[in-house]
């Protein structure tokens, strides 16, 4: 017989709050896991339980500690694991009582052994059971029936998962996709060489840009109530995961260590005579808890952001012919965004941004109208609403009419569009590039709307 597995620990919902239950598990130093706390139809005896899932958010397994159910049995006066894989072979008991173990069996039922109170030897699949029933109080698939296996919830969040990371926890909206990457700072897959953008230069001379959301209520804890050497503790603590949270600035690291360093050791870093933007930053980013991929600014400002702003945009071979030598090496979607007019406001720092869309992340580093800073807050309530409206469908229209149109002014010697396409790998590159992009981008968006988080890009050279 083969279904979901079922892994889960359980508390009794009369002991205990389920903001109690974040408290413990939070205590007990997990981090990355995807957590669901919902009430269960099971009982303990005559208690009416928690149901508490926590799976690892790379892989999706359950986690196990030791220290899980005792843990919240001190919290609550007494917590359960069960646990069944998905043969119904592998099954895990575990009961505790005010942080003790008072019983706890893992294995195959198969290999099962104990014995009652009167000697009588247990074994196999059926001493599992009569030793569930006498510690539990029903029957293990009576039990289980109570408490459904859901395995797509371990997949896709619902109204019950949180996700605990690195110290905190998040909300999710229903039906966010357990994806470890959009926690930790990542880079689109960008290997393929630039000139597919018409672009001269290489990847690795790119300014490059990504967007993060940070936790800018801890930030300011950390800089102006923390002291200096609370805050040299917190970095301390960071650098094993520095490449994974701090991404280009962890290279910055050491320069921020060193001058928390140099600071009084009781005093917040907020009252230094000359505050330093770089550790600022560094702290900042340390407390990001999400992450678009890392994309070069080009690909960002210049093609992302047209190719959403296009509205109603006419094709005409005309406008397309007179662009024939800039387009020559674009991909499909490059070249809508170098040939069709778009809307958008402009700015200085980025074609596609407002100089008002965008502001400096601490403002008492902006020196007459220079500022040095890598992050800077984004308004990105404009952004969130054309990556909400884009009808991929529709792009693909237009973007199909537009080739059509290229391959009529283009010159050469194939004589049909299919042929045409088909020597073009770049525009199949740039298609699965842009939906991963937006997909990334609306996942990372919608985060925001269930934590008090702040947008925020982040523009840095590799």
């Amino acid at each position: 017989m083969t279904r979901a597995p079922h892994y889960a620990y359980y508390v009794p919902s009369e002991n205990i709050e389920q903001d109690r239950i974040r408290e413990v598990l939070h205590a007990i130093g997990l981090d990355q896991a995807w957590v669901r706390i919902l009430p269960a139809e099971a009982k303990y005896e005559d208690h009416s339980l928690i149901q508490i899932e926590i799976y690892d958010l790379a892989e999706g397994v359950p986690i196990f500690a030791e220290e899980i159910g005792p843990t919240l049995s001190q919290a609550a006066g007494l917590s359960l694991v069960v646990g069944i894989d998905e043969s119904d072979d592998e099954a895990a008991l575990m009961l505790c009582q005010n942080g003790e173990q008072a019983f706890a069996w893992a294995g195959s039922q198969q290999e099962f052994e104990a014995r009652d109170e009167e000697g009588t030897e247990l074994k196999g699949p059926e001493g599992f059971r009569h030793v569930f029933k006498d510690l539990i109080g029903h029957t293990f698939e009576g039990f289980l029936e109570a408490c459904p296996r859901n395995d797509e919830a371990r997949e896709v969040a619902d109204e019950h998962t949180d996700l605990l990371l690195r110290g905190r926890f998040m909300g999710l909206p229903e039906g966010f996709p357990r994806i470890a990457d959009l926690f930790l700072f990542h880079e689109e897959d960008d290997d393929e060489d630039e000139a597919a953008d018409g672009d001269n230069k290489n990847e690795a001379e790119q300014d490059r840009v990504a967007l993060v959301l940070l936790d800018l209520r801890l930030t300011e804890v950390l800089w102006k109530e923390s002291t200096a050497q609370e805050v040299s503790k917190f970095l301390e603590a960071i650098e094993p995961l520095k490449g994974k949270v701090l991404g280009p600035l962890a290279r910055d690291l050491e320069e921020a260590k060193d001058w928390v360093r140099t600071q009084p050791p009781a005093r917040p870093l907020e009252q230094a005579p000359a505050p330093d933007l770089t550790t600022f930053e560094v702290l900042a980013m340390a407390t990001a808890l999400s992450f678009s991929g890392g994309t070069s600014t080009q690909r960002f400002d210049e093609r992302l952001l047209p190719l959403l702003s296009l509205g109603d945009s006419q094709i005409s071979g005309s406008i397309i012919k007179d662009s024939l030598n800039d387009i020559e090496h674009l991909g499909i979607l490059s070249a809508m965004a170098e040939v069709l007019p778009y809307s958008v406001p402009e700015g200085e720092l980025l074609e596609c941004f407002a100089d008002e869309e965008l502001r400096p992340l601490a403002d008492w580093a902006v020196k007459g109208n220079h500022y040095e800073g890598s992050l800077l807050r984004v308004d990105i309530k404009r952004v969130a609403e054309l990556l909400q409206e884009l009808d991929v469908d529709t792009l693909r229209a237009k973007a199909e009419a537009f080739g059509r149109a290229w391959f009529e002014v283009s010159p050469g010697s194939v004589t049909s569009y299919e042929a045409w396409q088909a020597v073009r790998p770049q525009d199949k590159e740039e298609w699965d590039r842009l939906l991963i992009q937006v997909g990334e981008l609306r996942l990372v968006l919608s985060l925001l709307g269930v934590n008090n988080l702040e947008p925020a890009l982040l523009f840095y050279g590799t």
